[in-house]
């Protein structure tokens, strides 16, 4: 199976709007892909459901999602991974980052993540609202969920998919951009 890159798939999707000449088929075209992407953001927010937030451990909690996932379709696992990707990149903010004390692009990356696995309506609320992001808690774990899923269902390490955007802190470089005056975001180390 053969993966193209973010600019190969970029580049064939704008040869076939290039190529067409039909306001109308354009139309249905992106009718279709809203119909799409609501129907994928619909499952990932089942999926991130599974987590069982009654456990103390991250195993524990991760272990319900990872065994849906892993039964779901091959495209299922994928489409997991870009809307987890996506969901990432955009809280991936300046915004979001001067509510830290300290700054370190892991933990940044870890609590992004906290705030998905916490829900759509807790997603929502922290997009909306940059300032009550939780800096204290993260998890991790859900990272490597597709991952496992993947390796569970085909007994192969290498997740042969590539999300359409990185989930890494300053990937999203337009969040990072400031009108306003420049932040003061402190830079410590993890280790």
């Amino acid at each position: 199976m053969t993966i193209l890159s973010f600019e190969e798939r970029k580049l064939a999707l704008i040869r076939v709007i290039n190529e067409m000449n039909d306001q109308e088929k354009f139309l249905q075209l992106e009718a279709f892909s809203q119909v799409d992407y609501l129907k994928n953001d619909a499952f990932f927010w089942e999926m991130i459901g599974y987590l069982d937030w009654e456990k103390s451990d991250n195993e524990q909690i991760v272990r319900p999602l990872l065994q849906k996932l892993s039964q779901a379709t091959l495209m299922d696992i994928f489409t997991f991974e870009e809307q987890l990707a996506q969901k990432l990149f955009f809280l991936d903010k300046r915004i979001f980052a001067q509510n830290f004390d300290s700054f370190s692009v892991d933990i940044f990356l870890y609590v992004r993540a906290c705030v998905v696995a916490n829900g759509k309506d807790f997603y929502e609320y922290i997009c909306q609202n940059p300032q009550k992001i939780p800096t204290d808690f993260t998890f991790e774990s859900l990272l490597y969920v597709a991952k496992r899923a993947y390796f569970e269902k085909t007994g192969r390490h290498f997740l042969p998919y590539a999300p359409t955007v990185s989930y890494e802190t300053y990937s999203n470089r337009l969040g990072w951009r400031s009108s306003h005056a420049e932040l003061n975001v402190k830079q410590t180390s993890v280790c």
